[in-house]
């Protein structure tokens, strides 16, 4: 059996519901940008009728090919923190990617999360 990818072990594993994640008082914090940056290698956006075949850096490198995420990473506030959670020994992004794909254009070095307990992130799936 192959070795499941990092989008199945990571991005899979958790239902994304930001009205329900938006809901919860947690405390803010600040994150540096370089412990989520791996996400921006996902292909986890949709383009042209196909799911995730997207991934952010793709975006950055052809802002004009891929206008519509490339507008909504500008239209991102990083006023509103990310919504994150630990999950297999590294930072998960449950809400929040264009904001971090913001963040890192701009050459921020930290962004503003809420660190959402496991119990509350609401997996797909049972831990293995």
């Amino acid at each position: 059996m192959d070795k499941p990818s990092l989008i199945d072990r990571y991005w899979h594993a958790f239902e994304r519901n930001a009205e329900a994640l938006w809901a919860l008082e947690l405390p803010v914090s600040q994150m540096p940008v370089s412990r989520l940056e791996w996400h921006l290698d996902l292909r986890i956006w949709p383009f042209e009728g196909r799911s995730e075949v997207l991934s952010p850096r793709d975006v950055l490198r052809s802002p004009y090919r891929f206008a519509e995420e490339y507008a909504r990473t500008q239209q991102a506030s990083l006023v509103f923190p990310m919504e994150v959670t630990w999950h297999r020994g590294r930072w998960v992004i449950l809400d929040g990617v264009h904001r971090l794909l913001k963040a890192h254009e701009q050459g921020h070095d930290d962004v503003m999360v809420r660190r959402v307990p496991r119990e509350l992130a609401r997996p797909l799936r049972p831990a293995s």
